[in-house]
């Protein structure tokens, strides 16, 4: 009785010790076969201008015609999300819904606004699209500075509503503006990197103005430390000195920092700009999420920042001025990192 009693345990404990191994050759396995197909794979490696910065694309697929014919829909993709999103241009549907109190918009754009107010709502208002009312009248959207014309009462995530039935942007008080600075650039990469893989492009890394995104990543032997490694760079204007890199494998990566556009980057619950000296680099799994949360970390700071971070599970790494130089302050989530001499 006491043998039979023990064989279902001894049982289960062989089965589970299976699956462990198996689920453990089936990672290597996985990683193997990234790595062969892209060392076999055809490379196409395109740069242009999009949306005021420069969008790099580096693309292994199966063959010439194909990989190239993936990066020019990547790169169309961003230009429809600039079409949608851009604050700098009078035609787009933005700017449209930004002069309307109630306005229809797209099913492409009332994804991108309801994940970006869903963002502002989870970081309570660190991030907040609703900038706009004051990010606009500064000259900060592409449009003549009128400081006069800066409403910060009508800063506020909850006063832009998104209707479901009518798939319409609403919002409750004048002078609501949405700014798409801390949540565009994002969108524009998930879109292409979507387009990526529809295509079935193997790897490929996509440098837009300094927020990468990564798909394909080699996590073995086969791994290139330019093309599967991100840096974080000293956050002084006009260095570029490294000070760590880190693998973030099929991640985003988005930086925040005011070193080359001091007081950009405004604090919506004040009107301010924020106060800190230093930059905050965010991994997430998609573009959207790292664009909004690196920009609502930097507003809090490093000793609030941290906190919240470790509390939401974020990986965030802050680079604090100090008497030293730089000090390095990730989150629990945060990749390891490996300093730069």
């Amino acid at each position: 009785m006491s043998h039979s009693r023990r064989r279902p345990v001894v049982d289960a404990i062989q089965l589970r010790l299976s699956l462990c191994l198996i689920g453990a050759l089936t990672v290597a396995l996985s990683a193997a076969v990234a790595v062969q197909s892209r060392s076999r794979a055809v490379r196409v490696a395109r740069a242009r201008s999009a949306m005021g910065t420069l969008l790099e694309i580096d693309a292994f697929g199966a063959d010439g015609a194909s990989t190239e014919a993936a990066v020019a829909a990547a790169f169309r993709a961003v230009d429809e999300v600039e079409r949608r999103l851009s604050n700098w241009r009078a035609d787009s549907e933005l700017s449209a819904a930004n002069t309307n109190r109630r306005f229809p918009v797209s099913a492409a754009t009332w994804r991108s606004l309801s994940a970006a107010l869903s963002l502002a709502r989870e970081t309570d208002g660190a991030f907040d699209p609703t900038v706009g009312a004051i990010t606009e009248p500064l000259g900060l959207t592409g449009h003549a500075p009128d400081p006069e014309r800066a409403r910060p009462e009508a800063v506020g995530w909850w006063k832009a509503r998104l209707e479901p039935e009518s798939r319409t942007l609403l919002f409750a008080t004048p002078g609501v503006l949405i700014d798409s600075g801390g949540f565009g650039k994002g969108e524009a990469l998930d879109r292409a990197l979507a387009e990526l893989r529809r295509r079935r492009v193997v790897a490929a890394r996509l440098n837009f103005g300094g927020q990468v995104s990564l798909l394909g990543t080699a996590t073995s032997s086969g791994r290139r430390a330019d093309l599967d490694d991100v840096s974080v760079a000293e956050p002084r204007s006009g260095s570029s000195r490294e000070l760590c890199r880190f693998s973030p494998g099929d991640r985003s990566v988005s930086t925040s920092g005011v070193s080359e556009r001091p007081g950009h980057i405004l604090d919506p619950r004040t009107g301010r700009a924020a106060r800190f000296a230093g930059s905050v680099t965010v991994v997430a799994d998609t573009g959207i999420r790292a664009d909004a949360l690196s920009t609502a970390l930097f507003v809090l700071g490093p000793k609030q920042g941290v906190s919240f971070a470790d509390r939401r599970g974020i990986a965030a790494l802050f680079v604090v001025p100090c008497s030293s130089g730089w000090e390095l302050r990730p989150s629990r989530e945060f990749p390891r990192t490996r300093r730069v001499s």
